[in-house]
């Protein structure tokens, strides 16, 4: 990639003058395009942006050389000189022009029309009924939208018990990981669920909120020594303290024995 700036038209192989964004195009394509492609696209300032791809050696001219003698150069016919004329300008995504201010995109609106830029280049800069022209983010993730993802925000699905059941059938493709180590997975999948980024110190909280809320599956699936192996990851990766598993441990413990007390009282009463 080549990008040159206003008034600097110098072939980046052999540093001729070629003037105009066209001669560049044209001299490069004619000069340097045996093995090589050439793409072009003009900004709004006037710099002009060369991308340069190898060719497919099969689609390669032949690389017999023949001598001609007196030879009669022929002037292109108008096609031909056409296809070198049509530089395209870059195409801003209306992300990008969010992010400039009012007076930057009249500013680039002037370059262009100065340019020659077609009205659906200058459309881009103004506001729209259709594209909008602000920056717009998703309803949960935050994450800025991308060109067409105002159209439908996947954001807004209610039901993601599809998004549940995949990552379930992808987890049970595992040959070196054991039942009980799946069954745990995928609690602690559920319930790490979300559309944001969890930040490392919200995991202590978020490990008790686990186990306040899924003590009774862990105890019933006898998932205690999972719980462990998980708790002693997370030890280990810096994400929680010897103090956390230790006090993570003892809540489990806790629950799971008043759970049982209470299933035993149940038993005496009926």
């Amino acid at each position: 990639m080549f990008d040159l700036p206003p008034g600097h038209r110098f072939c980046p192989f052999c540093y001729l003058d070629c003037g105009t964004d066209s001669g560049l195009i044209m001299h490069c394509v004619t000069c340097h395009g045996e093995q090589l492609a050439f793409q072009a696209a003009r900004s709004e300032d006037g710099s002009l942006h060369i991308a340069i791809t190898k060719k497919n050696p099969s689609s390669s001219l032949p690389t017999t050389t023949t001598v001609v003698r007196d030879f009669c150069y022929v002037r292109p016919n108008d096609k031909r000189k056409k296809r070198y004329a049509s530089i395209p300008f870059v195409e801003r995504t209306p992300n990008k022009i969010a992010e400039m201010d009012a007076i930057t995109r009249r500013k680039k609106t002037r370059f262009l029309s100065e340019l020659g830029a077609d009205e659906s280049v200058l459309q881009n800069f103004l506001p729209s009924s259709d594209v909008p022209i602000r920056q717009y983010f998703h309803s949960r993730s935050n994450e800025p939208m991308l060109y067409g993802d105002w159209d439908i925000d996947s954001d807004e699905e209610d039901d993601e018990r599809w998004l549940t059941k995949m990552s379930e059938e992808l987890l049970e493709d595992f040959e070196d990981v054991t039942t009980p180590e799946k069954c745990f997975t995928k609690l602690w999948n559920r319930f790490m669920r979300c559309h944001v980024v969890v930040p490392d110190h919200e995991i202590p909280s978020r490990c008790l909120k686990f186990i306040e809320t899924y003590y009774s599956e862990l105890n019933c699936m006898n998932l205690r020594q999972e719980l462990l192996l998980h708790l002693c990851g997370l030890w280990d990766t810096g994400l929680i303290s010897s103090s956390h598993l230790s006090q993570f441990m003892r809540k489990f413990e806790e629950l799971a024995n008043f759970n049982i007390t209470q299933a035993e009282i149940a038993d005496l009463n009926v």
